[in-house]
């Protein structure tokens, strides 16, 4: 089973402009849910931050396996789920404070 997952992560191999990058956004995502918590102290703030959150974790993972791929292609599967948990999370709030 061990060798079975070293094979797995044999490919998934990036240089070091590409690590930078990918933490780089994955910190600066986390910066934006963080900030989108602190603006107000509302539930609908405070919601919409909670629900991003598991967003953030899978930027940089999205940025490591769309290499080649076009800028814009990235910008769609990347920022398109951020506004999706954005909207849930708008909603949740929303509710949560009627």
């Amino acid at each position: 089973m061990l060798t079975r997952i070293k094979g797995c992560g044999a490919r998934a191999s990036m240089s070091r402009k590409e690590a930078l990058l990918s933490a780089a956004l994955t910190i600066g995502a986390a910066l934006v849910v963080a900030g989108t918590m602190l603006i107000g102290k509302s539930p609908v703030s405070e919601t919409i931050g909670l629900v991003m959150f598991p967003g953030v974790l899978g930027v940089g993972t999205m940025t490591m396996y769309m290499r080649g791929h076009s800028p814009l292609a990235k910008v769609v599967l990347i920022g398109g789920p951020f506004v999706v948990l954005f909207l849930i999370g708008l909603v949740a709030g929303l509710l949560q404070s009627a």
